[in-house]
């Protein structure tokens, strides 16, 4: 997600009381002869999206809904079954008013077996902000502590000390809570996990980005069993100290065993690290750690970039982290129904596609990693390619974390920023920049693992992609969809670069790709993929649509599909993508629904401007009720007028938003 960000107009500052805004507009509705063309292949007609697939699934068995909604359920009785849906979608807010809050109420028809139709509108409910407390006590949502359990404050300003608060809840599980009994709970206990990316300014007015151990919280949530709606009733700050802390956490979800997979972001580059150039060279280092420690080198960069997993029990929850799935900028991580195949998008600019096969099911200690290589087949219409992976290596947990204790970037590479003319290196190009690597004997499994890009690059997959953020599983449809932000820099085709397989027009406006999984598949060296569920070919399945000028609101791109596409949910009981934007090319992100089958489009939700959309899950059966979560970042900018009423919606510190779409239909029928 970027990180150049539209700033507050206030600093940051506790708030109490919750008074989001929620705007329904029911009445006017988008030109449905371009968001919602009907099966008879309308969609085609529209250049940013593709032709529906004449091989798509009629849709999920339960067992594999259940699966795919990442909760673990006995069963999904289904009296009536879903044959019909569609989405009336909302206009882009115009007014301040609608334009500062987050605007919901798209309406969604559904038939059912018997012939019955019902009618649902999709309401944002808010459960809380950043900066206020939860129903009046506990710490502030978005609070920062030490590994000693002590607030993180900032004594820069005049007066007392003030908290620094992170504005940017993002990635979210909403999750069944095994045997907690929590106190004030009338209904069903459910636990949700959220992620705080970074902190958007300090309250003495510092750019926070990169600077500060992040937190991940546990929210206790009481359902209510009648009408599904949730209210939070009490937070808590995870303790962090058994991973090291946690570093800038971007997206997450749930695995289809009923825990929560996280992810860190942009990790730090152990080359600059070691070196002392990361400030000269502008790379982000692991220095705001000493707020976390108490000192400035106790934290190491080989410690960061990883997947943590938190596993609700009880009275509270347990945090492990993850070292064998790479060490990467990973947006998140997707786990598909067999529970041992996992796809990982990497987020910045030259970057890789990442595959991991999990030894045992449920287990993501031990297993195989792979890195993907683009062979392209077309450039029109966002591009097309089939994919061959290069194994990068076996390990466990316990191997790599050791080794991410003692290692430094030179004990695994011989290094240089200049051509050395030396057959032993070899030419790469990541987002760390261009480098000559040659691989130190022995040396193999700590780059795989410690080293991931760059290893990859070496091995011969791509790393030209730009911007990949979320990753989706249709399970039942053999798909994966991931989410490409903008197409650009080494997506464009590079003469003399140290690779070009990526070669595509240029496309601010991003696209949505589409990947089709295969059984029976072999790595590039020939051997067996261990997994049902390999990834051979990659298309773009909706492209944003670049304006030649912005229109008279602003927008950059057209509005007749995403711009700048983020988070993506799958719902297989809806058969429908969620997508959520993070860019400029609408003044307001929004979250779109996607019905791959028909390819009609709509929007559902908009976020504040300046905001991103974050968080988004779809839940297919909680309990018997269904939700789409969606929590939005560091709301800011616009008119004086717009910024007026942020402050307003969303306190001095324009506060981030955490709650959900309320109101689809129930699993089994009304």
């Amino acid at each position: 997600m970027r990180h150049v960000l539209a700033l507050p107009l206030a600093l940051i500052a506790c708030c109490t009381g919750l008074s989001p805004v929620e705007v329904a507009v029911s009445a006017d509705v988008l030109d449905t002869s371009l968001l919602a063309p009907d099966a008879a292949g309308d969609a085609a007609q529209d250049p940013g999206i593709s032709r529906p697939r004449a091989d798509a699934s009629a849709g999920p068995t339960d067992a594999q809904g259940a699966a795919d909604a990442g909760i673990a359920m006995d069963s999904l009785p289904s009296p009536l079954l879903m044959k019909a849906l569609s989405f009336k979608g909302i206009v882009m807010p115009s007014t301040p008013a609608a334009m500062a809050s987050v605007t919901s109420g798209a309406a969604l028809g559904a038939t059912w077996s018997d012939g019955t139709k019902t009618a649902h509108p999709l309401v944002w409910k808010p459960l809380f902000r950043t900066g206020d407390p939860i129903a009046g006590k506990g710490p502030l949502a978005g609070s920062l502590w030490s590994a000693k359990g002590a607030p993180l404050l900032d004594d820069s300003v005049a007066g007392p000390p003030q908290p620094i608060i992170a504005n940017t809840p993002d990635g979210t599980s909403l999750l069944p809570w095994p045997g907690a009994k929590p106190v004030g709970v009338a209904g069903h206990a459910l636990g949700l996990v959220t992620h705080y990316e970074y902190v958007t300014l300090t309250p003495g007015g510092d750019l926070g980005y990169g600077q500060f151990p992040m937190a991940i919280s546990l929210t206790t949530l009481d359902q209510d069993p009648k009408a599904g709606t949730l209210a939070a009733i009490a937070y808590q700050n995870l303790d962090l100290t058994l991973i090291h802390g946690l570093w800038l956490p971007c997206a997450g979800g749930p695995s289809p065993w009923g825990t929560h997979l996280g992810s860190e972001e942009y990790e730090p580059d152990a080359r600059c690290w070691q070196e002392g150039t990361c400030a000269a060279t502008g790379k982000l280092t692991v220095a705001g750690f000493a707020a976390y420690f108490g000192d400035a080198k106790t934290a190491r960069p080989y410690w960061y970039g990883h997947v943590p997993e938190v596993t609700l029990g009880g009275g509270g929850a347990k945090v492990v982290k993850h070292w064998v799935l790479g060490r990467l900028s990973r947006e998140l991580v997707r786990v598909l129904p067999d529970q041992r195949t996992v796809y990982m998008g990497d987020d910045g600019s030259w970057n890789g596609l990442f595959l991991f096969v999990a030894d045992q099911p449920a287990d993501l200690s031990a297993g195989t990693l792979y890195a993907a290589r683009w062979q392209q087949t077309a450039a029109t219409d966002g591009g097309k390619a089939t994919l061959l992976w290069h194994r990068l290596g076996h390990a466990t947990d316990a191997e790599v974390s050791k080794l991410a204790d003692t290692l430094v970037f030179s004990d695994i590479f011989l290094a240089e920023d200049k051509d050395p003319k030396s057959a032993a290196y070899q030419r790469v190009r990541t987002y760390q920049g261009q480098e000559w690597l040659q691989l130190k004997p022995g040396m193999a499994t700590a780059a795989a693992f410690l080293e991931t890009r760059r290893y990859a690059a070496l091995r011969g997959a791509t790393t030209e992609f730009q911007k990949m953020e979320g990753v989706a599983v249709a399970a039942a449809d053999q798909r994966v969809y991931v989410s490409i932000s903008t197409i650009a820099g080494g997506m464009q085709a590079e003469p003399g670069a140290a690779q070009d397989h990526i070669q595509l027009p240029f496309v601010a406006a991003g696209a949505v790709y589409e990947l089709g999984l295969a059984a029976g598949q072999k790595d590039a060296g020939g051997q067996p993929i261990a997994s049902d569920h390999v990834a051979v070919t990659m298309q773009a399945r909706i492209r944003g649509i670049d304006l030649p000028a912005a229109d008279a609101m602003g927008n950059a791109a057209s509005l007749a599909v995403p711009a700048q596409p983020d988070n993506l949910a799958w719902s297989p009981h809806l058969r429908t993508l969620f997508i959520g934007e993070d860019g400029g090319g609408h003044v307001n992100n929004l979250v779109w629904a996607f019905q791959p089958d028909s390819g009609a489009l709509a929007i559902v939700a908009a976020v504040p401007v300046g905001a991103e959309t974050s968080g988004l899950q779809a839940i297919d059966d909680l309990n018997g009720f269904a939700y789409v979560t969606l929590n939005f970042q560091h709301p800011g900018g616009g008119s004086t007028a717009v910024n007026a009423e942020l402050v307003k919606n969303w306190g001095p510190g324009l506060h981030g938003g955490v709650g959900y779409l309320h109101g689809l239909p129930r699993p089994g029928g009304p």
